[in-house]
């Protein structure tokens, strides 16, 4: 899957959503440590996986936290606003 944080890796699909279905179950994510038992996989790998997960709910959050500043900013000034999700 080319092109995914699922790129370049030979751990099975099936325990990379498992790694991300524990990880966005917690407030603060899992540590690597966590995920290497429950997955039952290397520490290295616990903890490559786990970094792309988070670099990739780090960079959703930002980019939905500025569309949501955006539209407060347009509904300020009396723009165009559109009020999704």
């Amino acid at each position: 899957m080319k092109g995914t944080i699922f790129g370049g890796t030979v751990l099975p699909l099936t325990k990379q959503f498992y790694a991300i279905y524990l990880m966005s179950g917690k407030k603060n994510g899992m540590s690597a440590k966590e995920l290497e038992r429950k997955l039952g996989i290397a520490y290295d790998t616990a903890w490559k996986i786990a970094k792309k997960i988070r670099a990739v709910k780090l960079h959703t959050d930002e980019r939905n936290h500025i569309k949501r500043f955006r539209q407060l900013l347009l509904l300020a000034i009396g723009g165009p606003v559109r009020l999704k999700k």
